[in-house]
């Protein structure tokens, strides 16, 4: 059964280039997209995503705080933060926000996805 993901990005094209991308993989599922983190919180309930992938910098909560805001309502839900700007830092604050990994979006592939859930 392939992992069901959750697109949440305030720039459409980059959600519509995103799942095309993901698509390709048959292990992975984009059941859903979201242009904040207020409206992924929204549609978790009905989505009931594995994983959310989210954009460090949105309006109004930013990847970050929107990682413990969705992994606390639903706690099995796995986070990846992804960003246009790869700054070293955001790979160590990801993890303090308690995601799985953090992925550049040059760097976004299914395999980069596959590998940030396969780690501890």
């Amino acid at each position: 059964m392939p992992s069901t993901i959750l697109l949440v990005d305030d720039e459409a094209e980059f959600l519509g280039l995103a799942r095309a991308l993901l698509e390709t993989d048959p292990s992975l599922a984009v059941v859903g997209t979201a242009g904040s983190a207020e409206e992924a919180l929204a549609r978790l309930p009905a989505l009931d995503p594995d994983v959310a992938i989210l954009d460090v910098q949105m309006p109004g909560a930013g990847g970050f705080a929107a990682s413990r805001r969705l992994r606390a309502a639903s706690p099995r839900l796995r986070t990846i933060l992804v960003s246009a700007f790869g700054h070293s830092r955001y790979a160590a604050l990801a993890r303090e926000a308690g995601a799985a990994g953090f992925i550049a979006k040059r760097d976004l592939s299914a395999a980069a996805v596959r590998a940030a859930l396969d780690r501890p």
